[in-house]
C-alpha cells in the first residue's frame, strides 16, 4: 500500500490517546494517560513504520508495516489520532486483526496517577492550589453528583460517543484522566496484556518476549518525568477523604488490577 496519509474531521485530539499498530509483528499498543506512555510509544514505534520514516511528532503514518497515529501539530483531523478509544481501533482494523493481534497498554496505581496528573497540570499552571484542594475542586466540578460508578460505566456505543463526551463532566480541562475507554469496550477489559507502570521495564521485556522483538531497554526514555517537582511517595499527598475520592472513581481499576493504597 505504501506510506499514505488519510484524513477525517472526527474528534478533538485533546480527548484521546495515541495508538500504534504493527502488521508485521501483529500488535496494538494503546497509550493511556500518565503511565510513561510517551516513553513506551517511542520504544515500540520503530516496529510500526517504515525504517526511514520520520519518527515521533509525525503526521499520521499508514503503511504495510503498520499504523502510527497522528501526534503534534493538529492531529484532530486524522483517522488515527492521539488517545483513540479501543472500540474505534477495533472498528477501524476489523474483527480479524483485533482478535488476532496482541493488544497491550500500561496501567498505573490510581492514587499515584492522580498525583502525577496534579503535577502535570501544575507545570502548566503554577497558580494551582495544593493537591487536596485541587482534587476536591476537580472532583466536585467534573464528576457527576449521581452515582459515580453508574456514570463511569455508561461509556456508550459508538453511535452516541461524541455526544456523550460533549456532555461529559470530564471535558479537556480535566485532563480526562479516567481513560478507561482506552483499554475497555462496553466497560469490559479488552486487551491481552497490561504492563504495570510500577514494573515498567519488566513488563516491556515480557511483551517483547511474547512478540519475539528485540528488547534494548536503553532505548526506553524518561519523557515528561520532570513534571513532578517533589519526588516524595504519592501516599504522602493523601488523607482519608482524598484517598476515598480516588477509591470511588477508580474502583474498577483497583478491583481488576488489585491495586492497594501505599503500594
Amino acid at each position: 500500500m505504501g506510506c499514505m496519509l488519510r484524513y477525517s474531521s472526527v474528534l478533538r485530539s485533546s480527548l484521546f490517546i495515541m495508538v500504534l499498530v504493527s502488521h508485521k509483528h501483529k500488535f496494538i499498543y494503546m497509550k493511556t494517560r500518565k503511565t510513561a506512555g510517551t516513553s513506551v510509544e517511542i520504544f515500540f514505534e520503530p516496529f510500526c513504520r517504515p525504517p526511514k520514516q520520520e519518527a515521533h511528532f509525525t503526521d499520521l503514518i499508514i503503511s504495510d508495516v503498520g499504523i502510527v497515529g497522528a501526534r503534534g501539530g493538529n492531529p484532530n483531523t486524522k483517522d488515527w489520532f492521539n488517545h483513540i478509544p479501543a472500540y474505534l481501533v477495533k472498528e477501524k482494523l476489523g474483527l480479524s486483526k483485533w482478535d488476532t493481534y496482541f493488544k497491550f497498554c500500561v496501567i498505573r496505581n490510581p492514587w499515584d496517577k492522580m498525583v502525577s496528573t496534579y503535577w502535570y497540570n501544575k507545570n502548566k499552571n503554577n497558580k494551582l492550589p495544593d493537591f487536596k484542594t485541587w482534587l476536591f475542586n476537580w472532583y466536585f466540578k467534573y464528576v457527576p453528583k449521581r452515582n459515580v460508578q453508574d456514570w463511569i460505566q455508561s461509556f456508550p456505543r459508538k453511535t452516541s460517543y461524541i455526544t456523550w463526551l460533549k456532555k461529559s463532566p470530564l471535558i479537556p480541562q480535566s485532563t480526562n484522566i479516567i481513560d478507561r475507554n482506552i483499554y475497555t469496550i462496553n466497560n469490559k477489559l479488552a486487551l491481552n496484556y497490561y504492563i504495570r507502570f510500577e514494573n515498567l521495564s519488566d513488563g516491556i521485556e515480557e511483551v517483547c518476549q511474547k512478540l519475539n522483538l528485540p528488547c534494548d531497554l536503553q532505548k526506553l526514555g524518561n519523557y515528561k518525568a520532570s513534571y513532578r517537582q517533589k519526588q516524595r511517595h504519592y501516599s504522602e499527598y493523601y488523607d482519608q477523604e482524598t484517598m476515598n475520592i480516588v477509591s470511588k472513581i477508580f474502583a474498577k481499576e483497583i478491583q481488576e488490577f488489585s491495586y492497594q493504597f501505599g503500594d
